[in-house]
């Protein structure tokens, strides 16, 4: 809501002065020969203070602040805490994995695909990996620009609630499903500036001037979790970001089976985990349960299990829940219990299994 013009409200200061002062005369109540000043003083300096906030208020609306060296500072430890944090849930005892990437000039690090012109689609299955080598690209990026003030911040951002509508209001709770307003998606550059406020503690404004001036390198997971009725407007809106003359750095990660498609320069997929690598860190497990993993999800279901061999391969998933509810209490257990039936109703198609509507953080990014 707009505040009153500073006339309106100067006027009414002194309105209620004045309506003060005839009542007294009306009512013969003389005011000491010391109030007349006073009441001047008093609606002098509510003028001057009703002055000062209404030029305050717009400086501060109309203010661009100048991002400073120290918002660099504080947005790269606060970026790097994420990606710690994150990455320490989804690999567990299994930080030593070495993912790689397809492109068409062979197998790479994720971080190699970038940085061949820092325009990257990152595609792969579902547990391949996309998300976790999404993080360890924004850890090198980080590396980086703490080296090196004119490199870009990383921010990982997911992509999974653009264009959800956030119900406000009592009406529309209650309104039936059928009956309820659909707002149009928000543009996507704010959306991302609210979400860097939310996961960064960015100033919106900070975050404008960063965006527009090809400050921050933009790492956005989970496409393929944007609803279906608006993924291709969502392809659509990156496309955009991609051709603005500030041409942010820029990687997407998306499940194969959902790529709409984006004008990303480079397309690298996710490699799956040699026999190698499976037989390296499931040493003693049998194999026909190595067969089964050929990615970092698979890997951190049997390694988490403490007894992998005693469970059949089609109820693997499910001993790893019970695991993870088994170690976990409170808090955790209740979650994983209430949003079981997710895999129930999708079970049947793991590319459509929502990770953090079903797990625990340290196993939601392993399952993208």
């Amino acid at each position: 809501m707009r505040s009153p013009g500073l006339l309106p409200t100067v006027a009414a200061t002194l309105l209620v002065i004045l309506i003060g002062l005839l009542t007294n005369l009306v009512t013969d109540d003389d005011p000491p020969a010391w109030g007349w000043p006073v009441w001047g003083c008093v609606a002098l300096g509510l003028v001057v203070v009703e002055t000062g906030r209404h030029l305050g208020s717009r400086r501060g609306a109309s203010a661009n602040p100048e991002p400073s060296a120290r918002d660099r500072s504080r947005a790269l430890a606060r970026v790097r805490k994420h990606v710690d944090t994150s990455l320490r849930q989804a690999l567990g005892d299994v930080e030593t994995l070495t993912l790689v990437v397809r492109t068409d000039e062979g197998d790479v690090t994720a971080t190699a695909a970038y940085d061949r012109d820092e325009s990257l689609a990152l595609l792969g299955a579902a547990g391949s990996g996309k998300s976790t080598e999404l993080l360890r690209l924004a850890g090198a990026l980080v590396d980086r620009a703490e080296r090196d003030a004119d490199e870009p911040i990383p921010v990982v951002l997911s992509l999974a609630g653009w264009g959800v509508s956030r119900r406000s209001g009592l009406a529309d709770v209650l309104r039936p499903r059928s009956r309820r307003r659909e707002e149009p998606p928000e543009a996507l550059p704010d959306w991302l500036v609210g979400q860097m406020s939310a996961r960064y503690g960015v100033v919106p404004q900070i975050a404008r001037a960063w965006l527009a001036n090809r400050k921050l390198a933009l790492l956005l997971d989970g496409l393929d979790e944007v609803r279906p009725d608006l993924r291709d407007r969502c392809a659509r809106a990156i496309d955009e970001l991609v051709a603005d003359l500030a041409q942010p750095p820029m990687a997407v990660a998306c499940r194969t089976a959902d790529y709409p498609g984006l004008r990303l320069r480079t397309t690298a997929t996710m490699v799956p985990l040699s026999a190698e690598q499976v037989a390296r860190h499931l040493a003693g497990v049998p194999a026909h349960l190595r067969e089964l993993v050929d990615g970092p999800l698979w890997l951190r279901v049997v390694k988490t299990l403490p007894d992998p061999a005693r469970v059949e391969p089609r109820r693997l998933l499910d001993a790893y829940l019970a695991e993870l509810l088994d170690r976990r209490g409170g808090e955790h257990r209740t979650r994983v219990v209430r949003r079981h039936g997710l895999l129930a109703r999708h079970g049947a198609d793991d590319e459509r299994i929502d990770p953090d509507g079903v797990l625990v953080p340290s196993a939601a990014v392993a399952l993208r």
